[in-house]
This record gives structure tokens, sequence and C-alpha cells, in this order.
């Protein structure tokens, strides 16, 4: 019975710490961003093709609109909540696995933050594409990718 206890206590030991890892992770992207966007938003310049200036985006990623701020941050908040159930009750999940839900989560909550304080997201980088983004958004899509990547190499592995 003592060394039952003894695994357990172990095991919640390192899950407290590997939430810890993430957890502190994720607040030193967020802090990131956060300071991207307090640098760079309130200016107007250019870094070779990169067109360096604040958009108000209203909308969710790319313009998606879906009405009220309100709705947004709901919408937000509960994909947040659905990446992070997902991925925590993955057994098998590898570093990688655990670096893509890091980068996706801190980009969904510092855009968040954004939305609740200010009720838009600021984005500032431009490279002509018809789209402005942050560093928030370059997050969720290197961890999106990485996602897809990770699901293909799987599948393959499995052929």
């Amino acid at each position: 019975m003592y060394q039952a206890r003894k695994v357990i206590d172990q095991l919640t030991d390192n899950m407290e710490q590997k939430i810890c890892v993430n957890c502190y992770l994720i607040s030193v992207l967020v802090v990131l961003d956060q300071i991207t966007k307090l640098i760079f938003s309130p200016r107007d310049f250019f870094i070779g093709l990169i067109h360096i200036h604040l958009v108000r985006n209203f909308g969710l990623g790319f313009s998606f609109n879906f009405g009220l701020p309100a709705n947004l941050i709901i919408i937000a908040t509960a994909l947040i909540f659905f990446i992070y159930y997902y991925f925590s009750h993955r057994k098998d999940l590898s570093w990688t696995g655990k670096i893509m839900v890091v980068l996706i989560l801190a980009g969904a909550i510092s855009n968040i933050i954004d939305r609740l304080y200010l009720g838009y997201v600021r984005d500032f980088l431009d490279l002509g594409l018809g789209f402005t983004f942050n560093l928030a958004d370059v997050m969720i899509i290197i961890g999106l990718i990485m996602i897809i990547f990770s699901q293909k190499y799987e599948a393959n592995l499995g052929d």
C-alpha cells in the first residue's frame, strides 16, 4: 500500500512539474508577444519588404468576423479549453507535441488579452499579402503546421 501511494505521489509531482513548465513557457511567450505589440504597433515604418504599422483586428485570425467582441472571446476561450483538454489527455504526447500546444495556447491567450483590454487585437506585421498579423498569430500558425506535419508523419509510420 505504501509503495502504491509513493508512486501516485511521484506521478502527481511530475504532472505538477510538467504543468508548471508549460505554464512558464506559455507565460514567457505571452509576455514576449505583448512586448512586441507595445514596441511595434504604435510605429509606422519599413524593414525591407515588411511594413510595420498598426491594424486593429476586430475579427478572428485573418479578420474572420463573428460579430460582437464577446462572441469572439467566447469562441477563442472555448478553443483554448478544447486544445488543452485534447492534448492533456494524450498519454503519448512527445516533446514536439507539447511545443505545439504551448505555441497555440500562448498565441491564443495573448490575442485574448488584447481583445479583453482593447476590444481588438493589435496586428502590425504586413508582408504585402493582403493581411496583417502579429507574433501571436505566428505562434498559432507554427503550432498548427507542426500538428499537420506530425499527423502526416504518424500516418506514414502506420503504413
